[in-house]
């Protein structure tokens, strides 16, 4: 992605809502379900639930801060994410996928905020100077998956190999074109077909392909808001994974330490996948490591 250098800028905030210890204040992307929407009056999700249940927990108030996250090559999400936690508008932000670059000291000095639940016009485009992100411990896995076509359901997909007989899709320009292209030499690359955003499991449903590598979060949404599919999910997963947490400031005033023991008293206790399930999603234990390095061309032609 496009990264806009920015020149650092004091700025006069508007009043946001300020720390307060008798509350568990979060930003929570509202287009990004099955991890959390909010579509007027209905909202939920993995990560909402998640929050509330720490925050009864620790005795708290839950704040919810809602954000929209940009479909734009020039926005950089890990940048509004930072924004959100420097400007105070939360303690945590969801969704924060646990990869070495992420954690990284930003690059640019300031980044431009979001928009954000009861933003104001005159609001719009304001940049604040970026702090250093952490993170919680990871509460969830997630990754590439295979979603096979009705008339394949059934089939064992231990490996990509195992779908050489079959057509493959995946969206265009994604990690899961790649892999497609170079898996084994291009193994799978003359019989796969890549796809508009969007259009992937419409193609799926018609049999223009026999699977489909997706994101496993993807194929939750899409059996959500379609619940008679006859598609089905594989146990397949690729290497490219990742555990994901909440983001905080590294040097905030979060309490991560006291969510971090919920988070964990909850992995334990089988909490996590009972909160999936709540939000019908399906559930994967955070792996080894817990922060994902980066990706070489390498792992491309790999399962």
């Amino acid at each position: 992605m496009a990264l806009l250098i920015g020149v650092a800028l004091s700025l006069a905030l508007p009043n946001w809502a300020a720390a307060d210890n008798s509350k568990l204040r979060i930003c929570l992307e509202d287009g990004s379900p099955p991890y959390s929407y909010k579509f007027g009056k209905r909202m939920g999700g993995f990560e909402l639930l998640l929050a509330e249940r720490i925050a009864q927990k620790l005795d708290k108030e839950l704040y919810v801060q809602w954000y929209e996250s940009e479909d734009d090559d020039e926005v950089v999400p890990i940048y509004e994410v930072n924004a959100l936690l420097s400007a105070n508008f939360c303690d945590f932000v969801g969704g924060l996928a646990l990869i070495e670059s992420n954690l990284r000291t930003p690059v640019q000095p300031s980044a431009a905020l979001p928009d954000y639940e009861g933003m104001k016009r005159s609001d719009r485009g304001t940049r604040v100077n970026l702090g250093e992100l952490t993170s919680t411990i990871p509460f969830i896995h997630a990754g590439l998956t295979v979603v096979l076509s009705p008339k394949n359901s059934g089939i064992t997909v231990k490996r990509l190999s195992d779908l050489k007989e079959l057509s493959v899709g995946a969206e265009v320009t994604t990690l899961s074109s790649a892999i497609l292209i170079r898996y084994q030499n291009g193994l799978l690359a003359d019989h796969s077909k890549h796809f508009k955003p969007g259009e992937i499991f419409p193609n799926l449903e018609a049999e223009e392909v026999d699977a489909v590598l997706v994101e496993r979060h993807r194929f939750d949404r899409y059996k959500q808001r379609n619940p008679e599919t006859k598609l089905s999910l594989t146990e397949y997963l690729h290497s490219i994974s990742y555990n994901i947490g909440f983001a905080a400031l590294k040097n905030g005033g979060a309490p991560i330490s006291e969510v971090n023991e919920v988070i964990l008293e909850f992995l334990k206790n089988g909490e996590m996948e009972k909160i999936a399930a709540m939000s019908k999603m399906s559930y994967m234990a955070p792996r080894k490591p817990a922060v994902f390095g980066h990706v070489s061309p390498a792992m491309l032609t790999k399962d």
